[in-house]
């Protein structure tokens, strides 16, 4: 008997033994971690979770929730769970000052699809209005970050010490830290070049799209109740802030956001785009045919009335005249179908692949396309997009642009439009409706569209060629579009951007709904804003006085032009006799011809001079070609860099060519293109290179450089031709023996074409490097 009451108790001393041991080394633990991060109030906070531990000891087994924090009062099932909650991993560990706080990280990219209008004159209405939108997600994502979507922070009264002390430990908890990069959308031109702008005019989008990437630092619960919040408040609230932050001159619609796109999706608003869209609202009272003065053909508009009352009659509903052809039964009068084929000019040409092109050879059928003329291909475009050849818009760009920008040889103007297409009808006050013209390309440059609306108005007319748009879309060819019409703020507005690599995975990438186009919150709000735009009293008197100039003036100067282009050269030779100032080096450049010594073109310069169907460079003499060709030398005595191999092969050449320049200088009869100003006492530097050029005619180009001392460049022209004048922003200057000074780094400028053997020299000085 005493044998089992001595065992009894050598049993409850192990057992309390154990059970100080662990207690100590639990005390130990918690100890050393305090330690470590420098919180001597842990040890406090051991001892006290060790008594809450303990004390759910002695409660009663029928207690579900046994475990209770001494801190928050929050009660747990298991002695896991309740660690878990010290460590900061619950939602409940916000409100207790015994849990730790412990960061995390939250990479994501947020993408939002808008619309906005902006009813006044401002210079970027895009990214004003991405700003706008940029600053309510900061605001909104720093304020909802930690605040959970069902459990609000409330603050206690003054004598709950407690309770205070409680609260600012949650509130410091569930703060958030919001760092924003990446802005982007679509129409923005941060990493693509200015040309590519949208224009000043548009103040509407339909649908823009967004891309923001952002990190987000806070605890594990903070993070969590963000995605939440993402997931259900985020979209409301985010359009509740711009309306209450924007004036009342701006309206900004949210059709989709998602805030939890990973940023392995790799999306940029502006970098991901593969096609963007413009409407324009047309009336259709523009295409009807005039006659003396601004008067219309009667029978063309009866017609065109007629059409439109059987149209309306089988189409009431406002969605089906967005969606012409569908239901109607009415064959479309004359104008119409005019129109439709002169917008189908404006068109990028679709280039059939090699397998293509030879089956129809072998079937007999003939194929548009020339295997011999050189097309740019929009590459990297998805699907057959990358087939459809990009051409050269420099001509319908906006002059604010300068000679720098809107230059040929300047990559951003060759555009590509996939489609040009009236894709409805809208009813105005008016008998006859307005047409809803989209253009759809790779990007526009600014005022392409435009212009683009004014020609095809002139080419319906009659008033231009029907071959008009591939002629002014050839980079050897200036030939500057018609001006747009009035009002195009109100007329002009941005459809929608396409993603088409990321829409095929937009269902891995989490953001479907957000990157898909033609939504019934798009469509409900085009309808908001045809009619916002539509309320714009019409100024019939502008439209009509711009009908008349560009029927009466400027289509009839466009023509005038393209029949000078087909003039004989040669019917205008002028004599040949040479100033004694040139004689020299006149003869020395035609001694390097003689003996074949002229050396070949750099790839540099060779892009912005004429070329034939072959890729070689010559000009006609009679019934012969010459060959063309350029290279530059170098005054030694002014310029400290490399020397070109020209000066040592010609170095009897290269003296005779700067000396040529200070006997120009000295006879101060150096004339100057417009827009170049000089003073009184104005006197030209010597320049530091020259180029000789021998028959070549520059296409519209801008050069390189920055100028050294000087940004004037100085040409003239030597020999017996024909032509040949050198054109300085649309002007034309006789340069022949006549030196003209311009701004070649700004000014757009190129050659005529020319008959017999024509050189000229180009004195220029650009950066030292």
């Amino acid at each position: 008997m005493m044998t089992k009451v001595r065992r009894r108790h050598s049993q409850q001393a192990s057992a309390s033994a154990k059970e100080s041991l662990l207690l100590l080394l639990f005390i130990l633990v918690h100890v050393t971690v305090g330690l470590c991060n420098d919180h001597v109030s842990r040890w406090h906070v051991g001892l006290t979770q060790c008594y809450a531990v303990k004390e759910q000891k002695e409660q009663s087994k029928d207690d579900e929730d046994k475990f209770v924090c001494s801190g928050c009062g929050e009660r747990y099932k298991s002695r896991n769970s309740l660690f878990r909650h010290l460590r900061g991993s619950d939602e409940a560990s916000l409100w207790c000052p015994l849990a730790e706080s412990k960061e995390y990280e939250l990479l994501q990219t947020v993408v939002i699809r808008f619309g906005y209008h902006v009813d006044e004159d401002i210079n970027s209405a895009n990214d004003y209005v991405a700003q706008q939108i940029k600053q309510a997600f900061c605001e909104l994502a720093k304020n909802n970050g930690g605040r959970s979507t069902d459990k609000a922070l409330a603050l206690p009264r003054d004598d709950d010490q407690r309770g205070r002390d409680v609260f600012m430990t949650a509130l410091a908890k569930s703060s958030v830290s919001v760092i924003v990069s990446g802005l982007s959308y679509s129409t923005a031109t941060k990493l693509r070049q200015p040309s590519l702008a949208q224009d000043r005019n548009v103040r509407s989008a339909v649908s823009e799209f967004l891309s923001l990437n952002y990190k987000m630092v806070g605890s594990q619960p903070s993070i969590e109740n963000w995605k939440e919040y993402a997931k259900v408040n985020l979209i409301n609230d985010l359009q509740s802030y711009v309306d209450s932050r924007v004036t009342s001159n701006c309206r900004i619609t949210i059709h989709e956001v998602d805030a939890l796109v990973p940023r392995d999706a790799s999306i940029s608003a502006e970098q991901s785009c593969t096609q963007i869209a413009y409407k324009y609202l047309m009336p259709l009272t523009w295409v009807l045919p005039l006659q003396s003065g601004q008067e219309r053909l009667a029978d063309a508009e009866g017609e065109l009335e007629r059409w439109w009352k059987q149209v309306s009659l089988q189409s009431k509903e406002s969605f089906q005249q967005q969606h012409p052809g569908k239901k109607w039964n009415v064959s479309s009068p004359k104008i119409i179908k005019k129109l439709k084929h002169s917008l189908k000019t404006v068109e990028s040409e679709t280039v059939v692949n090699r397998k293509t092109r030879r089956q129809s050879l072998g079937e007999g059928r003939i194929v548009s396309d020339d295997r011999d003329a050189p097309k740019r291909l929009a590459h990297g475009r998805f699907g057959q997009l990358w087939r459809k050849e990009r051409r050269c818009w420099s001509n319908f760009a906006c002059p604010s642009l300068g000679g720098k920008y809107s230059s040929p040889s300047h990559e951003s103007v060759w555009r590509t439009v996939d489609r040009a297409r009236i894709v409805g009808f809208r009813d105005t006050t008016a008998t006859i409706p307005d047409a809803i013209i989209e253009f759809s390309g790779d990007g526009f440059v600014v005022g392409q569209i435009e212009r683009i609306v004014s020609s095809v108005v002139a080419l319906t007319q009659g008033w231009l060629p029907q071959d008009f748009m591939a002629i002014a879309t050839q980079p050897n060819i200036f030939l500057p579009a018609p001006a747009p019409p009035p009002r195009t703020a109100s007329r002009l507005y941005y459809k929608s951007a396409r993603y088409h690599f990321h829409e095929l995975t937009g269902g891995r990438n989490a953001f479907e709904d957000t990157i898909r186009v033609e939504s019934d919150a798009e469509r409900q709000w085009e309808s908001e804003l045809q009619q916002i735009l539509s309320s714009v009293a019409p100024c019939t008197l502008e439209d009509s006085r711009w009908l008349q100039k560009l029927r009466d003036d400027v289509c009839p100067a466009i023509q005038e032009q393209l029949d000078e282009s087909t003039t004989d050269l040669s019917q205008s030779l002028p004599p040949t006799n040479t100033p004694e100032v040139y004689s020299r080096t006149l003869s020395l450049l035609r001694g390097l011809v003689g003996a074949s010594r002229w050396p070949t073109t750099s790839q540099a310069r060779a892009r912005v001079i004429k070329q034939n169907e072959d890729g070689s460079m010559s000009s006609k003499k009679g019934a012969s070609e010459i060959s063309a060709g350029s290279f530059t030398v170098v005054n030694e005595y002014l310029w400290s860099g490399p020397l070109p191999l020209a000066n040592d092969l010609f170095p009897e050449l290269t003296d005779a060519v700067f000396q040529l320049e200070e006997a120009l200088i000295d006879t101060k009869s150096v004339q100057a293109a417009e827009g170049v100003e000089r003073g009184s006492s104005w006197k030209r530097s010597p320049s530091t290179h020259c180029a000789v050029n021998r028959n070549a005619q520059f296409t519209p180009h801008v050069d390189s450089g920055r100028g050294l001392g000087q940004s004037l460049s100085l040409i003239v022209g030597l020999g017996d031709y024909g032509g040949g004048e050198t054109y300085v922003q649309g002007r034309a200057y006789d340069i022949r023996y006549s030196p003209l000074e311009f701004d070649g780094w700004s000014q757009l400028h190129w050659t005529a074409p020319f008959v017999n053997e024509r050189f000229s020299l180009v004195f220029f000085s650009p950066e030292l490097v």
